[in-house]
């Protein structure tokens, strides 16, 4: 037993020696026959001591009631008409004292106090919460109130005696030891060595597991009834209400947004348990896809179980589908969207739990084997093999604005059409039937009408960079882009954006420092929808603060030559940045280096 705290209550008598406690005031000083109390003492007496009573008419005194005891006359160590002498009982406590006497009591205005030391000597070592427990000690019935662990105080005790104390488990009241306050002139706060263990729920099993969304799950275990909460992976709110509650078992309803994880339960004291095994939630299983391959806007089977839970279906590059063209437990019917790309399923359930597909369900696209002539002349026939082809419904040129439609003839296996004028070399785009992006060519189509570019004699970029020269560009690039090429096989698809200011940077810190070889730097720019007019800075070397300018144009090629004399201390040159001037946008790079 720990003492924490100590309060001594002194209380000096004012009758002769200073000892006793004046109890009440003589009304006169005449001895009418009534008894009549003067004063009482020692205050601060220990259970056994002798207690001395003043007064008058004393003599008719038949017996003291003090606070949880009484003693007889008979008891009465002495027993005059002025005084009485007594041994204290064990049994008393703190509180008023009472002279009874034939005509009529006399009860003290102050009350007698005592020193008494609490002990306590056992208790009830494991009770659920609402129970009783049982202290034993000493002096319990001074006990004034019980502090259990998570601060919950009593004040009221089922029963109390001098060595025994039944109190009730508050329903809040968590696992710890007990802090008892008990009274007297040496008032003080105790602490149980031992701890009071609070019965917990338990659980032994979970039905079904798995279980499904919106269904009853079983839990059984023991001391369930003491279950507030229950909480489920992936649900915020917390399940208050069951279908049937029981100390061996809690039957609840499954939330639709459970997802597979353990069970948490919380008890009034806010104290939780969390269950060792995990509950499993029935998801979707696919068994099968047909047809596979499929085209867009077709219907798609999917077979399997538990597919009635299936709410969103995504397929791979497309949104979510949540209106299905049938559904049952083993069937659903969807229809394949505009954006729907090769690749798995993704079917997801009430809580957002997705069972992801372990094959693919293929999408029928138009693809090419051949571009023929090529290169060809504008306004001549090309004639593009292939697969699927009677699907196209416009095919893009790079550098003509919208889709050609019209086409010289169409089958499953060959489109002939006509090349329009401004087209530029590069890759097809092929819309087809019911899909909202395109397929590309697996070729380049090379359109004759821009002249071929003469190499340089010191390269810096060429389908690739030259020797010696690295990419320390910091805008978003492609540096081997197909999509629109000047020369040769690949260019630099450079998207400007963020700050507004970034380069597309080719930096050798061996670059050539005898530049008396050459006259021009030159570069070659296509400028996208929205480029046109916008200004780039040429930076040489780090002179940010004097660049040359150049003008994008816009839906062509643009071939720049600057002379070197113009270029601020270009030798040795380590740096040629090219950058955008405060817009954002996408251009093409191609050809650049020294002639």
């Amino acid at each position: 037993m720990i003492k924490l705290s100590i309060t001594r209550l002194l209380a000096l008598i004012c009758l002769c020696t200073s000892i006793f406690t004046l109890s009440c005031e003589k009304d006169n000083e005449v001895n009418d026959g009534v008894v009549q109390l003067l004063s009482f003492g020692p205050t601060g007496a220990n259970i056994g001591d002798t207690l001395l009573i003043i007064g008058n008419n004393l003599q008719k005194v038949t017996a003291v009631d003090l606070t949880g005891a009484t003693v007889d006359k008979a008891e009465f160590k002495k027993h005059t008409s002025e005084e009485i002498f007594l041994i204290i009982p064990s049994s008393t406590v703190r509180g008023k004292i009472t002279l009874k006497a034939p005509e009529g009591d006399v009860t003290s205005i102050t009350e007698l106090d005592l020193g008494v030391t609490t002990t306590i000597t056992s208790f009830t070592a494991q009770a659920r919460p609402g129970e009783n427990i049982t202290i034993n000690g000493t002096y319990l019935n001074w006990i004034k109130r019980i502090t259990f662990a998570n601060d919950k105080l009593v004040t009221s005790f089922v029963s109390q005696s001098e060595t025994q104390l039944v109190v009730k488990i508050p329903d809040d009241a968590q696992t710890g030891p007990l802090v008892i306050f008990y009274s007297g002139t040496d008032s003080a706060l105790i602490q149980t060595p031992d701890t009071l263990k609070v019965t917990l729920p338990a659980v032994t099993n979970m039905t079904p597991n798995p279980v499904g969304h919106g269904t009853d799950l079983t839990i059984t275990g023991t001391n369930l009834d003491l279950v507030k909460q229950l909480i489920f992976t992936n649900v915020s709110t917390p399940v208050t209400t069951f279908v049937s509650q029981s100390a061996t078992q809690i039957v609840v309803k499954t939330p639709t947004t459970a997802m597979p994880g353990k069970l948490t339960m919380k008890v009034a004291s806010g104290v939780t348990v969390t269950t060792s095994q995990d509950l499993g939630i029935v998801l979707p299983a696919v068994t099968g896809m047909t047809p596979s391959p499929i085209k867009h806007a077709d219907n798609l089977t999917i077979t399997g179980t538990n597919l009635d839970l299936v709410k969103e279906i995504v397929f791979t590059n497309a949104n979510s589908i949540a209106s299905f063209v049938s559904q049952t437990a083993t069937q659903i019917v969807v229809k394949v969207p505009a954006a729907a790309k090769t690749g798995k399923l993704n079917l997801k359930v009430a809580s957002g739990v997705g069972v992801s597909t372990t094959q693919d369900v293929t999408l029928i696209l138009p693809t090419t084997t051949n571009l023929s002539p090529n290169p060809i002349d504008p306004n001549t026939d090309l004639t593009i093999t292939g697969t699927n082809l009677d699907l196209v419904t416009g095919i893009s040129f790079v550098g003509v604005a919208n889709p050609i439609t019209t086409f010289v003839s169409q089958s499953a296996t060959q489109i002939v059409v006509k090349v329009p004028y401004g087209s530029l070399k590069g890759k097809l785009g092929l819309s087809f039937v019911n899909c909202s992006y395109q397929a590309e060519s697996g070729q380049t189509l090379d359109v004759i009408g821009l002249p071929p570019l003469a190499a340089f004699p010191f390269p810096i970029y060429t389908d690739g960079l030259g020797s010696g020269y690295g990419d320390w560009s910091w805008a978003a690039r492609d540096m081997a882009s197909t999509q629109i090429v000047r020369e040769g096989s690949t260019a630099i698809k450079a998207t400007y954006g963020g700050n507004t200011y970034e380069g597309i940077r080719f930096h050798n810190d061996n670059g050539p420092a005898d530049l008396s070889a050459y006259t021009k730097l030159e570069f070659s720019i296509f400028g996208t929808a929205g480029t046109g007019g916008k200004t780039m800075n040429v930076v040489i070397n780090e002179q940010w603060g004097v660049p040359v300018t150049v003008i994008v144009v816009e839906g062509g090629w643009t071939t720049y030559s600057i002379n070197i004399s113009a270029l601020p201390n270009p030798s040795p040159l380590k740096d040629v940045i090219l950058q955008s001037a405060g817009w954002t946008g996408v251009v093409h790079i191609d050809h650049v280096g020294l002639r």
